[in-house]
């Protein structure tokens, strides 16, 4: 099972070369969490190229149905996210990210499972490609915010409070966009002089709003694929 061209562009290569290298870090047996998108999916077939028929000896708890379907077709093992499940490896890509290992995801309208995923993991790798590195978060994404449909448009007006103009996501058709917990998404511009920390607690904070894109401190390590097939390595530091 190949989601990728054969006919690669620099981003596909960028992204098959970051698969590749997480792949390296799974062995059988293991436990896995997988978040959703392009970069998930290019894992998922770079550990099933690299372990063959040990792939079957995998689980993993997936962020999407996407995900999910992805995984079974690969052989690895679909669990739900148990309140004992102790997962070893969380392998999810990014939107965008700093080289300091902060996060703007949802993109795909996965954020709220993706963290609940994440939070399952003792270890947290990105997967990425080159031209989502950024220096401050916000420049080339908006931010998503995953609000209960139940009151949105008032939900809408407190977020114009803390953020830029946050605008209903819609599908192709016009309709709203609804994730997989049922749920609307806005997105936002994140001010440019915001004290992210600040923000990110100021969103959950908010009735209405039930996840929001910025991951804050909370992966341990980027593999971020460039263009001629090599991976830079990005890591936490311990001190913060």
């Amino acid at each position: 099972m190949d989601h990728e061209c054969p006919n690669s562009d620099p981003d596909t290569t960028a992204r098959r070369a970051a698969a590749q290298e997480v792949a390296q870090l799974v062995e059988p047996g293991m436990a896995l969490g997988l978040g959703s998108g392009r970069a998930v999916w290019a894992a998922v077939d770079a550990i099933a190229t690299r372990l063959g028929d040990a792939t079957g000896t995998l689980t993993a708890v997936c962020a999407s149905a996407a995900t999910e379907r992805a995984a079974e077709a690969a052989g690895i093992v679909a669990l739900p996210l148990m309140a004992g499940s102790d997962l070893a490896l969380a392998i999810d890509g990014t939107d965008e990210l700093t080289t300091g290992l902060d996060l703007l995801k949802g993109g795909g309208g996965a954020l709220l499972r993706e963290r609940l995923v994440l939070s399952a993991a003792r270890r947290f790798v990105v997967v990425a490609e080159q031209p989502k590195l950024v220096s401050r978060l916000g420049e080339t994404r908006r931010l998503p915010v995953e609000i209960a449909r139940f009151g949105a448009q008032a939900t809408q007006r407190r977020l114009a409070l803390l953020v830029g103009d946050p605008q209903l996501r819609l599908e192709d058709d016009g309709n709203p966009f609804v994730t997989e917990e049922g749920h609307l998404l806005l997105d936002a511009e994140i001010p440019g002089d915001a004290s992210l920390p600040l923000l990110h607690t100021q969103l959950l904070t908010t009735p209405g709003v039930m996840d929001h894109g910025l991951f804050l401190g909370v992966a341990d390590e980027a593999l971020v694929g460039r263009p001629d097939g090599t991976v830079a390595t990005f890591t936490r530091d311990p001190l913060g």
